[in-house]
């Protein structure tokens, strides 16, 4: 998808409102290390690229729920790292 100058300062606002504010929820119940990051790119190929980057142990990841023709059809994001993934992935809807 080619970047727009609206894409390119949505993509910056999020980053920036990452670095200021990361995830606390998982820290509470004991994970010792927490990334957040905003990367350009197919969504399914950009996570399992960052997720082998940092060497991760698992990748949470939302579901819309597309399900029957439609899902199969478009595909998902989830779907498509769930079975590509080489760690464990928590899908959440």
């Amino acid at each position: 998808m080619p970047r727009t100058a609206t894409s390119e300062r949505w993509f910056r606002s999020w980053v920036t409102a990452l670095s200021k504010k990361p995830p606390r929820a998982p820290r509470s119940i004991g994970a010792d290390r927490v990334d957040a990051r905003v990367e350009p790119g197919d969504y399914a190929e950009t996570i399992l690229g960052v997720a082998d980057e940092v060497d991760a142990d698992l990748i949470v990841v939302g579901s819309r729920g597309l399900g029957g023709l439609r899902g199969l059809l478009v595909g998902s994001v989830s779907q498509k790292v769930v079975q590509h993934s080489d760690c464990s992935v928590l899908v959440v809807r």
